[in-house]
């Protein structure tokens, strides 16, 4: 019962949860998606896994105190914290045991078994100026129509849609061309490129040796006093590209939609630009557990102004 004790006490909960935050913030730094890496190393690592299992089980030992101390007078907020650490072992549950699919894909594009995406409505500025490295683009709006078998699903970031292979959603979007590129007789074509915001580039192997930066184009540039700023014309993009061996630049060029360039036995060639999105599918063992627990938590709620009021008479 000591054990029991220990584990169900809130310093023991105090120190897990600050275990679990400290261990997500450290993903933060040099890392693209910070969660995703959470998710594979609870699936990875052995500490990480016993880490949660003893939350988990700090939730439950909670759990069985409160259900043997709760009073018809309590019954609001005891439901209540019964049904926030359903909801909490559900969220743990799936993160530890759920299957995750990315797929970057353009309309008319097969996803995954039986799934098409069917159109994409992305809502971005055609034209952008940045200022220096502030980033002023923003992407208001990103919703997707797959067809499932014959049945339309309308996706956007949230909420979760449940589909045949899981619950899916948008988890990114952006606006590339498919560049084909053969250096020397080998060939490289590269799909849906993460070129947002429009001042960043992004640095991509392609043969031995050799690398390619691919970044926006700004189409001019406006000076005002010590301040410099960027125009990007989206509608009409520019990209420019740098194909370089070690440190030597082989190719240096502003290439536009349907363009080839050619030198120094370098051949590339860009294509339409197109609007790209990235959908992933989440399947998770513990959406039953989840279920309960907003069920729960939704009566609680009902209850717990009732528990109050019969509480303030008394």
């Amino acid at each position: 019962m000591k054990l029991v004790r220990i584990i169900s006490s809130g310093k023991f909960g105090l120190l897990l949860l600050a275990l679990l935050s400290g261990t997500y913030l450290s993903l933060t730094f040099g890392n693209e998606d910070p969660w995703f890496g959470m998710v594979e190393l609870m699936k990875s690592s052995f500490l990480m896994q016993c880490s949660m299992v003893l939350f988990s089980l700090h939730f439950i030992c909670k759990s069985i105190y409160s259900v043997m101390n709760i009073k018809m007078k309590r019954l609001g907020s005891g439901l209540l914290f019964i049904s926030l650490s359903l909801i909490i072992l559900g969220i743990l549950f799936s993160v530890i045991f759920r299957d995750m699919e990315k797929h970057r894909v353009n309309v008319n594009d097969n996803i995954d078994k039986g799934l098409k995406l069917v159109s994409l409505d992305l809502d971005m500025p055609g034209e952008v100026l940045i200022v220096g490295e502030e980033n002023s683009f923003t992407l208001n709006k990103a919703d997707a129509v797959i067809d499932d078998r014959g049945k339309q699903l309308h996706l956007k970031a949230f909420p979760f849609i449940r589909t045949s292979s899981g619950y899916g959603y948008i988890n990114d979007a952006g606006l590339s061309p498919n560049i084909d590129v053969t250096i020397s007789g080998q060939s490289i074509t590269m799909k849906r490129l993460d070129l947002l915001p429009p001042n960043k580039s992004m640095s991509v192997p392609i043969v031995t040796d050799h690398s390619m930066e691919i970044g926006f184009a700004a189409d001019r540039e406006i000076k005002k006093g010590r301040l410099t700023a960027l125009h990007y014309n989206l509608q009409s993009p520019g990209y420019r590209i740098v194909i370089k061996r070690s440190d030597e630049v082989l190719l240096d060029e502003v290439m536009q939609d349907n363009m080839t360039k050619e030198g120094n036995n370098i051949l590339v060639k860009i294509g339409a630009t197109e609007k790209w999105v990235e959908i992933v599918f989440v399947n998770s063992r513990a959406v039953l557990i989840l279920y309960m627990g907003v069920i729960g938590l939704l009566i609680g709620m009902v209850l717990y102004p009732v528990e109050i009021y019969y509480r303030l008479r008394a």
